[in-house]
């Protein structure tokens, strides 16, 4: 099944709404995370990193939810490093996304990967050059993340919520020998991630507070194009690509006025979960602006195709590499860039402000936006 989805400002866009199925059948449980010493088409050494499958929930019908994690231990040696943790938005979207295409450690070379080797590089400014990083797949259904029955996996934004707070706190005791509780944690991520960093950021304050609970020492958050307040943030759109000459006067108009509607149904739910079908108007605005701007969604001043995930999506559907890197099987989980399953399950909700987050976590921390 294929929906076609691209991302824009910070926001999954839906041209259709064929839904693929969420969970897996799972005949054993999946591999125990384990370090990551070689890749399929990487010619270098590699140290310091794991990557694996953290137990996140069990529901009431006995299905499981697992979600999937890639850590690379700081480059320069140093063992009081932050820990950075980097989410991708979507929401669907696999934060492999940008662990190969924006800020780990590696990128795939679609040029190189015909000759079929030495097509998997060192990235010169991955952020693990100077921090730990580690990229989350959530919530379950995302990336290499899965469940076993839709009962297990998050429903709403609380629900993944609470499961990334239980994954973070998995990794955590699972690596008491090194101490990681100790260091400093940093929570980034960028377009949805204006939902899921505020909101664990947020649970983790409040989980600190009880002296009954393991402290998770967050000391910072940042943001890329977040999707925050999208009654803001909606009428802007068509603003922005006018001011950029990608509209006609005529399509300017007429995705002014639907964007500024779409912020009058927003608004009617204040204090309520706002619902799918708010989300399916407010899109149709949007769409507009991106099918008719023809402009490549992740630097507007380039024309042309987005980024080019099939090379990435070729790699990590290889039986190879998910031995390397501990992964559930290809016949269990095939890895797309964004699972339509979590998209349209969030759809409820994405509408949703944030903002109301804010001002206790920048009295508590540093707040990059």
């Amino acid at each position: 099944m294929l929906r076609l989805s691209f991302l824009f400002a910070g926001i999954t866009l839906s041209l259709s709404l064929i839904i693929q199925a969420s969970p897996t059948k799972l005949h054993e449980p999946p591999p125990e995370p384990g370090p990551v010493t070689e890749l399929p088409g990487y010619s270098g050494s590699i140290q310091g990193q794991e990557a694996g499958h953290l137990k996140v929930n069990t529901a009431a019908d006995g299905g499981e939810a697992f979600l999937f994690y890639w850590f690379a231990e700081a480059e320069n040696g140093d063992s009081t490093s932050p820990i950075v943790i980097w989410l991708n938005g979507g929401p669907g979207s696999s934060s492999l996304d940008g662990f190969f295409m924006e800020n780990g450690p590696f990128y795939i070379d679609p040029s190189a990967v015909e000759k079929g080797t030495h097509y998997v590089k060192s990235r010169l400014y991955s952020w693990h050059k100077i921090a730990a990083y580690m990229a989350i797949d959530q919530p379950a259904g995302t990336g290499l993340s899965f469940s076993t029955s839709n009962a297990a996996a998050a429903q709403n934004e609380n629900e993944a919520t609470e499961q990334l707070y239980r994954g973070i706190q998995a990794f955590l005791d699972n690596h008491k020998d090194k101490n990681y509780r100790s260091r400093p944690l940093i929570i980034a991520g960028e377009s949805f991630g204006g939902h899921y960093v505020p909101g664990i950021a947020t649970k983790i304050i409040e989980m600190n507070k009880d002296p009954s609970n393991s402290a998770i020492k967050l000391v910072k958050i940042s943001l890329g194009n977040p999707w925050v307040d999208p009654a803001i943030q909606n009428p802007l759109m068509p603003v922005f690509a006018g001011e950029h000459g990608t509209l006609t006067y005529n399509q300017f108009n007429q995705t002014k006025s639907m964007a500024n509607n779409c912020t009058v149904q927003i608004l009617k739910f204040k204090d309520q979960t706002v619902p799918k079908w708010v989300n399916d108007y407010c899109m149709q605005a949007v769409n507009i602006v991106v099918k008719d701007s023809q402009r490549n969604l992740y630097d507007f001043r380039r024309r042309g195709p987005d980024y080019v995930f099939k090379s990435l999506g070729q790699y990590l559907n290889r039986e190879d590499v998910r031995s390397a890197i501990n992964a559930v099987s290809v016949a269990t989980k095939k890895w797309d860039d964004t699972n339509n399953w979590v998209a349209d399950q969030f759809a409820a909700g994405e509408q949703n402000t944030k903002s109301g987050l804010f001002p206790t976590l920048i009295e508590s921390m540093p707040v990059l936006i």
